[in-house]
């Protein structure tokens, strides 16, 4: 039984340093330098000795101690040298010494691996991680490269970055993830899922498609897209993050009833996530006081500097989250450049204009008519953001309006937005905060998408479909529809001075009038978002015609699927009406439909929907 004994033990003995070897470098470093600690230190104070003890001649003693040393790490055993010393002939002693050769042993095989083992141990990785998420990251960039370190902190699965960049591949293999850089990798075909051990179990995959190219994103999205149906994997394991400014393209690659695609889409423009950013670490709401029945009890009185594709961003952001029951809006844009930049905008959302209090003026940050516009607005100017896309800039600005208002008595934080991220500026000139665009908490975005599609659930209802179905059945707009609900959960608790672990533990008990405040805000945030999304109003002309369109359908096939109400395809909505104007028009295209669909409760079900999507956020 002793024989069986001792193999086992040698076996588990020999994989736990084999596994050890294995290990993410930062933790490989710490056990290399442990073992080198304690095989130079133990083997000196035991050689020198043994040797001292049976050699008179101290210099010959010394150089037969370093040269025993320096042995073990190469495997020579020197101990039967000095085993007539006392102390080395106790069965303690004997597994001591052993000890201390293994961790010789370890740190050669350690140095060994680290130079000509690179393509072994990725191996050895890739097979220890074939459970957990799949996580591949397509393009090397800093920015990548950032955000990959995070994810293999996070120890969920396995990170595969996928790049023909070989200068990269120590920087990599220092965070414990993967390169592949072959050509199956680089076409994303079946040979390479196999590669890195993905199948068609349950396992998930996710794809960041960070390459600075967003062209060649798209593509290789394409072709792994096309391995991943060929070998018949559920669509609903399937997430793609892709940079890029066109949405549209993103979104063509999204699962839907009719063709395979990722299950999660979301399309990572650097100006629009960083605008999102910086409403979600800095709030409009942190800048209102309410009155504790869930209105508003002053304005959102907004400075915004610079117009360039991160300023219209953060313009469309900072009007989607700062509409608020009982409380004005005004915002101004300062930016020499409007006049220049400012065309597509204008083209795509003149409706935002309209409907919201937004002045521009012509000029620079720091010229007389600025000074002179905060003259007559210091007191009640509460947000400012600045985004010149000009690092020198920013900061320039950034600090004379720090010294500005501080110098009136006004202590204002100051917010500097870049294609990077996103930094605030304390009272004192200071940068107090800062936030970088390529983190796991924005990208990812799990989150964010698990309380998005509890709210598209609760649109749905009544129905038998689990929230997961009725998500996969959502086109790409409904889905950023319901993100950007979502993203509003913590000004909801705002207004009514809640925290989420308050409303987790239950404490969402409010009163008709903070229920309808509540409700009433939400509407004015799905306005706002439907506007800064390129839609107007419906006209009653146009509403008519799609009624009759719909009454000839009903008659012609016996159903229709047309939505009277909400036009896609032209961009116009009859719900862009105010909150009290709501009940008319359920009522109006009931006498039509004979369904009659509440539009207020659908404001007042997300607002109860908040408890439910805090918890459900809490679980990841």
């Amino acid at each position: 039984m002793h024989y069986i004994t001792s193999i086992l033990i040698c076996a588990v003995s020999f994989l736990l340093f084999i596994l050890l070897l294995s290990v993410k470098p930062s933790i490989s470093k710490r056990i290399t330098f442990c073992s080198l600690a304690i095989a130079s230190i133990s083997g000196l104070l035991i050689y020198g000795y043994g040797y001292a003890y049976i050699t008179d001649n101290v210099i010959v003693a010394s150089m037969k101690a370093l040269l025993a040393v320096c042995g073990t790490f190469v495997g020579k055993n020197e101990f039967g040298a000095i085993s007539s010393v006392p102390f080395m002939k106790t069965a303690w002693m004997e597994l001591f010494c052993m000890f201390v050769r293994i961790c010789a042993l370890y740190t050669t095989a350690s140095a060994v691996v680290a130079t000509i083992g690179r393509e072994a141990l990725k191996r050895l990785r890739l097979w220890l991680s074939r459970r957990g998420t799949v996580h591949i990251i397509y393009g090397s960039s800093d920015d990548a490269l950032s955000f990959g370190r995070e994810l293999a902190q996070k120890k969920q699965g396995i990170v595969v970055f996928v790049s023909d960049k070989a200068s990269s591949s120590a920087a990599i293999t220092a965070m414990g993830c993967v390169l592949k850089s072959d050509n199956h990798a680089l076409s994303a075909d079946e040979r390479f899922l196999r590669s890195i051990g993905f199948h068609r179990g349950q396992r998930e995959l996710v794809l960041y498609a960070l390459n600075k190219n967003f062209t060649s994103n798209i593509s290789y999205a394409r072709k792994l897209l096309a391995a991943l149906q060929s070998w018949g994997v559920d669509s609903r394991r399937l997430r793609l993050v892709a940079l890029g400014h066109e949405q549209a393209a993103v979104s063509a690659l999204q699962a839907t009833a009719q063709s395979y695609g990722y299950g999660f889409v979301s399309a990572v423009d650097e100006p629009r996530m960083a605008a999102r950013l910086l409403t979600q670490k800095f709030p409009p709401a942190d800048a209102l006081h309410f009155d504790g029945s869930g209105a508003a009890a002053d304005a959102l009185d907004v400075l915004l500097v610079g117009f360039g594709s991160v300023g219209q961003e953060v313009l469309k952001s900072v009007v989607a989250s700062g509409q608020f029951e009982g409380g004005a809006f005004h915002m101004a844009v300062f930016a020499s450049d409007c006049e220049r930049t400012n065309g597509r905008f204008a083209d795509q959302l003149g409706a935002l204009s309209d409907n919201y209090d937004i002045s521009f003026y012509g000029c620079d940050a720091r010229s007389k008519k600025m000074y002179e516009y905060l003259a007559l607005r210091r007191d009640s100017i509460n947000y400012v953001v600045i985004c010149t896309g000009k690092e020198d800039s920013n900061r320039e600005i950034a600090e004379d309006m720090t010294a500005y208002f501080q110098r009136y008595g006004r202590s204002l934080d100051i917010y500097v937005c870049s294609r990077r991220g996103v930094e605030a500026y304390s009272s004192d000139g200071t940068v107090s905060a800062s936030y970088n665009i390529y983190k796991a908490e924005l990208l990812c975005g799990e989150r964010l998408d698990r309380m998005a599609m509890l709210l598209n659930h609760s649109y749905m209802q009544p129905t038998d479909k689990s929230p997961l179905e009725c998500w996969m059945e959502c086109d790409y707009f409904s889905r950023e529809s319901c993100r950007a609900s979502a993203d509003f959960t913590y000004a909801m608790l705002r207004s009514v001075g809640k925290t989420a672990d308050e409303v987790i533990r239950g404490e969402w008990t409010l009163t008709d009038e903070q229920k309808i405040n509540l409700s009433k805000t939400e509407h004015l945030r799905w306005c706002a978002f439907h506007y800064c999304m390129g839609f107007s109003a419906m006209t009653d002309a146009e509403f008519d015609s799609r009624a009759r369109e719909y009454l000839d359908e009903v008659a012609r096939d016996g159903a229709s699927k047309l939505r009277i109400s909400k036009n896609m395809a032209g961009r116009t909505h009859a719900c862009l009406v105010g909150w009290d104007e709501l009940k008319l028009l359920s009522e109006k295209e009931a006498a039509i439909t004979g369904v009659y669909r509440d539009y207020q409760s659908m404001d007042t079900d997300n607002v109860m929907a908040v408890p439910s999507l805090l918890r459900a956020s809490a679980e990841l």
